[in-house]
């Protein structure tokens, strides 16, 4: 079967490969156009990340046609879209050196290159989660809670927000004489919020911290259980 792989702020299709049922799953090559870079930050030059060796794990970088402007924020644009030195730099071409700098988009992706040179998709560097295309983010509900009035913090040493799913299923079923088999069913994310106080019988306003998350995160995104 065919596999692909692409972020949206790369319009979808970044990569394509065939994938064989008795190995490992991959997501192929960069398609025409676009070039997909396996790399680790040097604490040196945050401007100039290293390629990692095949087989190593680093991060993806996508650079070439497809990739997207930004988004409407400017400090998410910055951080994720970036203008880096070309990982092979300096370029030699016909006797000449000189160094190129690309835009790329830095995905959060972890990834390596395989001996046959696709590249096998292995986690992220945050927590993202992506259910029916939408994009959630615990960090988010956490940055909230911690910038609250500092009267609802008083008592709190750490806060954080775990997600996890739940399988809901929908009581439909087909309409075949004494066919009892279910035709759809959702899978959603259910996010639970952890204190760590420093008085354990005195327990934070959960509610106060659930109406600030609402307020600024779009309902469905607020944790279910404290």
């Amino acid at each position: 079967f065919m596999n692909g792989y692409g972020p949206s702020e790369v319009t979808i299709a970044t990569t394509l490969g065939r994938c064989i049922p008795s190995e490992k799953i991959h997501i192929g090559k960069p398609i025409k156009g676009l070039e997909v870079f396996i790399l680790e930050q040097d604490p040196e030059n945050v401007n100039a990340p290293k390629r990692v060796k095949s087989g190593e794990i680093g991060e993806i970088y996508i650079q070439g046609f497809g990739v997207g402007r930004g988004y409407t924020s400017s400090e998410l644009t910055n951080k994720k879209f970036r203008w880096i030195l070309h990982p092979d730099h300096p370029l030699k071409e016909k006797g000449r050196e000189w160094v190129r700098r690309i835009r790329v988009y830095q995905t959060s992706d972890l990834a390596r290159i395989n001996k046959k040179g696709q590249i096998e998709i292995l986690g992220r560097l945050d927590r993202q989660l992506k259910v029916h295309g939408k994009l959630f983010y615990p960090e988010e509900m956490e940055d909230i809670i911690k910038q609250s009035d500092p009267r609802y913090l008083k008592n709190i040493r750490g806060i954080y927000v775990d997600a996890g799913f739940k399988y809901d299923s929908q009581e439909t079923h087909t309409d075949k004489p004494n066919d009892n088999s279910l035709i759809s069913s959702k899978n959603y994310p259910v996010f639970t919020a952890y204190f760590v106080l420093l008085d354990n019988r005195q327990l934070p306003d959960f509610q106060y911290f659930y109406q600030r998350i609402l307020e600024t995160l779009s309902y469905g995104m607020a944790p279910t259980l404290w």
